[in-house]
């Protein structure tokens, strides 16, 4: 709980985790530890902040700096008021509860993300503010106490598996065309979760005098995010996984030409077969698809082709792929309350599990029924 010797302010929330849509249930605690005490008046907020931090050199004679951008897209206040004085004695615990529907078009939470001294992070929090005695509400507030929120994504639309394809034109001398490689390739579905099976489907259609070495499967992931007009990349394979190559004039899959050219000199047997599939299982993954105007996470499911001879391009076949939870972020213990983009200091606030009511809610105790929340920012798309 936050509060000062004579007051205590804590929260208490249904659960830990909401998707859009859905309404945040709780209360505002109050302990009193004293007698003859003024509680100032109180509001309470839910709030979305989007944190990026990247670090930036001019040139290389230059030194770096750090640029920070700290977002606040989503902001909706219900306003408490004061606590009657009566109410106010030693030992009393009161409850203000309040609820706050969550809009339908939020992004998802993200867990901090750190590449080197770059930083991301998107989180939600629901804070107790308080206002000086004497001052106008809304004016010299002070954040007392902050719980997180972890907001899921919902499921995605589930889209038809995309086909990507890849096509070279093989030639001698780069002049003159001895023939074509095709590679294509498609995903089961559009849309995973964690430790799910993802089937990868190519057909290869090499009808050259060139081998191909190996067929290269892999799951990237892209990041970047933004700080004052300056961004940051990271980009990292997340899964891999190597199959055999192909020979000359060899094909399989759906889109296999039926008249198999001449290679060299001899003509290749025309038989059709089928598209060769890999089952791949989707590890546990720290961050998930996340589309928002500073910060984006995207995955590529890539099937690649390494071609033997230097001179003739490898193939690649990129599908765009998303990834989301339906269950609470799998890392980080504390998440940081950002609150200047000026200075290093943080303030740390209890990460996202269930905030048990302290005590049960009793018709006596509740005070100052928050009206319906007012919106104050919307979401930044």
């Amino acid at each position: 709980m936050g509060g000062t010797q004579s007051v205590e302010f804590g929260v208490a929330l249904e659960q830990a985790s909401y998707f859009p849509g859905e309404t945040i249930n709780g209360y505002v605690q109050v302990r009193v530890l004293a007698d003859n005490i003024k509680v100032p008046e109180l509001c309470v907020s839910f709030t979305g902040t989007a944190f990026t931090q990247v670090y930036h050199k001019r040139s290389k004679e230059s030194s770096a700096k750090l640029l920070k951008q700290n977002e606040v897209f989503l902001n909706i206040v219900a306003k408490v008021g004061s606590i009657d004085q009566g109410r106010l004695v030693r030992g009393a615990q009161l409850q203000c509860p309040f609820a706050f529907t969550i809009p339908n078009y939020v992004v998802a939470s993200m867990p901090e993300i750190v590449d080197g001294r770059a930083r991301a992070e998107i989180k939600y929090q629901v804070s107790i503010y308080s206002t000086k005695p004497g001052k106008v509400f809304g004016s010299n507030t002070t954040c007392v106490h902050s719980v997180a929120v972890d907001i899921l994504a919902s499921p995605p639309l589930l889209m038809p598996p995309s086909r990507i394809e890849d096509f070279v034109e093989v030639r001698r001398c780069y002049c003159f065309p001895v023939g074509t490689i095709r590679l294509a390739a498609t995903s089961s579905v559009s849309a995973y979760q964690s430790g799910s099976e993802m089937i990868v489907s190519y057909d290869v259609d090499n009808q050259c005098n060139h081998d191909i070495s190996y067929i290269n499967i892999s799951i990237d992931r892209h990041i970047t995010f933004s700080a004052r007009g300056k961004r940051h990349t990271w980009n990292k394979t997340i899964l891999t996984t190597k199959m055999p190559g192909v020979d000359r004039g060899d094909s399989f899959g759906s889109n296999t030409s039926q008249a198999s050219p001449m290679v060299d000199g001899k003509a290749s047997v025309d038989v059709q077969r089928d598209s060769h599939s890999v089952s791949l299982q989707v590890p546990e993954l720290a961050y998930y698809t996340t589309m928002f105007n500073t910060i984006g996470v995207s995955y590529f499911l890539t099937v690649y082709a390494k071609n033997k001879n230097e001179y003739v391009r490898d193939l690649v076949a990129s599908i765009p792929v998303k990834f989301y939870r339906l269950g609470p972020a799998a890392i980080g213990k504390k998440v940081r309350d950002l609150k200047s983009t000026d200075d290093d200091s943080h303030d740390d606030v209890m990460i996202a599990t269930v905030v048990g009511i302290e005590y049960e809610p009793n018709p006596k105790n509740i005070v100052n029924a928050i009206e319906s929340p007012i919106v104050k920012a919307t979401l930044v798309r």
